[in-house]
């Protein structure tokens, strides 16, 4: 059974992202009916061993605005470039993300921990997902536009 977690945008559209048992994205929609729309979708996982180890990095990611990342185990930060150069993370730089699991909608979070969900909003260049802490951790994203 999917999990949905539901967004909310500023032009009053509802909108939800579903994650199966697996931890797998499985449909975004764009309306409160349950109507799940073909997507583009950029999909990209990894697992790190030792704190700081890069799960993944997703390069040209301009044409994606949202990317939800899903902790499968173990924590992560999530850093992002915009010219492909230097990452920063939430902890250092004016950058967002959501915490999909809490009770109130806009709440948010500089760590995802293990079993959670995030959704950062914005174009980068590169997104990359890193380890926090010394506990192995797998991470799954998937960007949309």
């Amino acid at each position: 059974m999917p999990m949905m977690y539901g967004l909310n945008h500023d032009n009053n559209q509802s909108r939800a992202v579903a994650v199966d048992d697996n931890g797998v994205l499985v449909a975004v929609g764009n309306t409160p009916y349950g109507n799940y729309p073909e997507r583009d979708w950029l999909t990209s996982t990894g697992t790190g061993t030792v704190d700081n180890s890069v799960l993944f990095t997703a390069n040209n990611m301009q044409s994606y605005q949202h990317h939800v990342i899903h902790a499968t185990a173990g924590s992560v930060d999530v850093e992002v470039s915009v010219s492909g150069g230097v990452f920063t993370d939430s902890a250092t730089s004016p950058i967002a993300m959501e915490d999909m699991n809490a009770t109130v909608h806009g709440t948010y979070i500089i760590v995802i921990a293990a079993g959670k969900v995030g959704i950062l909003h914005g174009k980068f260049e590169s997104v990359r997902v890193v380890q926090n802490g010394v506990t192995a951790a797998t991470a799954r994203m998937g960007s949309y536009s």
